[in-house]
């Protein structure tokens, strides 16, 4: 399972003020095409991907391997984080 976090706009809190909500969505790929994955983040407004998966490869499902999620999310605008090494477990 990952976890990824967007910033999901700016919300307006009293007359004046407006402050940033951040929302953390938990996906997992589900069998799901690399296609499909990516058009359910950006659906989100998912910009940052944060893979908390211990080992971060998939014997099945090539496509969602680490180093191809580095490569293929910036391409789409959404940036990549592995922090399986401190989260991995969890």
């Amino acid at each position: 399972m990952s976890f990824v976090w967007g910033l999901a706009g700016l919300e307006r809190c009293g007359r004046r003020s407006l402050h940033r909500r951040f929302v953390v969505y938990s996906v997992g790929h589900s069998g799901r095409r690399l296609g499909e994955f990516i058009a359910l983040l950006k659906r989100y407004r998912v910009r940052v991907l944060v893979d908390v998966r211990s080992r971060p490869g998939s014997r099945y499902v090539s496509w969602f391997n680490r180093g191809n999620l580095e490569r293929v999310l910036p391409r789409h605008g959404i940036s990549y984080v592995w922090l399986g090494d401190l989260l991995g477990g969890l």
